[in-house]
């Protein structure tokens, strides 16, 4: 009974983490922060510096893939007309036809 209690005792010491590691943890973060910060901001001087150098080139970007993403959206979201064999189960014609069908073949 005693090695169940110092195993268990251990195996609770074992899966507590060092206030060091936690702490190298969120300096990490920190410093990963604030790098992705800077380039992101770098990233919006140089989109900014060439929207300003080729304002119709950035026109036309931007209006191209306006065309792309609506033409997309609008295959995508847009209803489908029902086919010809989509009206035909909508008869109560097509039941009997099928029975029929299945009976002989």
């Amino acid at each position: 009974m005693e090695n169940g209690i110092k195993k268990q005792n251990y195996d609770t010491e074992a899966k507590q983490i060092p206030d060091a590691v936690i702490t190298a943890a969120k300096q990490f973060g920190t410093k990963a922060a604030t790098l992705a910060g800077e380039q992101a901001t770098r990233l919006a001087e140089t989109t900014e510096k060439n929207v300003r150098k080729y304002p119709l080139a950035a026109i036309g970007i931007a209006a191209g893939c306006g065309a792309v993403l609506g033409t997309l959206g609008t295959l995508l979201f847009m209803p489908r007309q029902k086919t010809m064999l989509d009206r035909a189960k909508d008869l109560e014609f097509y039941g009997q036809a099928r029975r029929l069908w299945s009976k002989y073949f």
